[in-house]
């Protein structure tokens, strides 16, 4: 599952640029991860994941990671009022965990955004996050303000893997789908854009055991994006 070049030939760079959050531009899958294993703490459980593990199991859906969790920590998940308490404690652990830690920018994200604020390109991030999670990461990562547009999951009826989030933003922006280009670091991403009708560039180093929807382009992190896929500046050459 990796790769160097563009599946499908594309002239020129794109019209537009989509934007996952959380695992794409900011290190903060961590913080879901450790949220989860304090919400499985607090009932006296120790959850056996890995990161990796605890990956492979959330990024498909939701549904998949409830199945997971409750496989891997019997008796914690015995009904859907069960699932939805958990969920919602997490993400307030979550919430709390990223006030009080150190936010990263991942490899490659800030030269990437500033490339393209330079060029006044159209582009957007389009995350499941809510608005009150993306303010903190973004008063902690100023450079994510370069994003002029921003979708939330208050934008849009349904989570990815929907398309509705690409599509709103695809809105938005005045942008053909298949003249965009779209970022994600999770199975269920790539399914949203695919879904869209928005050619993938799939971000990642973890090795998931199969993919929905294929990506166009496979690479560890934003700073290994090919060249020709980024609009050209003054210092730069596409």
């Amino acid at each position: 599952m990796t790769g160097t070049q563009p599946r499908p030939a594309r002239r020129g760079a794109p019209a537009a640029y989509l934007f996952d959050l959380d695992g794409v531009l900011v290190r903060t899958e961590e913080l879901h991860f450790a949220a989860y294993r304090a919400v499985a703490a607090e009932s006296g459980r120790e959850l056996p994941w890995s990161f990796e593990r605890y990956c492979v199991a959330a990024h498909y859906g939701p549904e998949r990671l409830r199945r997971e969790l409750a496989a891997a920590l019997p008796g914690l998940l015995p009904d859907e009022a069960a699932w939805r308490a958990l969920y919602e404690r997490k993400s307030r652990l979550y919430l709390e965990l990223l006030g009080s830690s150190p936010i990263e920018l991942m490899p490659g994200a800030a030269e990437t955004l500033e490339r393209l604020a330079a060029t006044g390109v159209p582009r957007a991030v389009v995350t499941n996050s809510t608005r009150a999670q993306t303010a903190v990461v973004r008063r902690a990562q100023p450079v994510l303000e370069s994003a002029p547009l921003w979708v939330t999951r208050e934008d849009y009826d349904d989570a990815k893997p929907a398309p509705d989030c690409y599509r709103v933003a695809l809105a938005r922006l005045g942008a053909a789908p298949e003249t965009a280009l779209g970022f994600e670091d999770t199975p269920r991403g790539v399914e949203a854009l695919t879904a869209a009708g928005i050619p993938a560039v799939m971000v990642t180093r973890i090795r998931y055991p199969e993919l929905g929807a294929a990506p166009d382009l496979v690479i560890g992190s934003l700073a290994a994006l090919p060249g020709e896929l980024l609009p050209a500046t003054a210092g730069h050459s596409a």
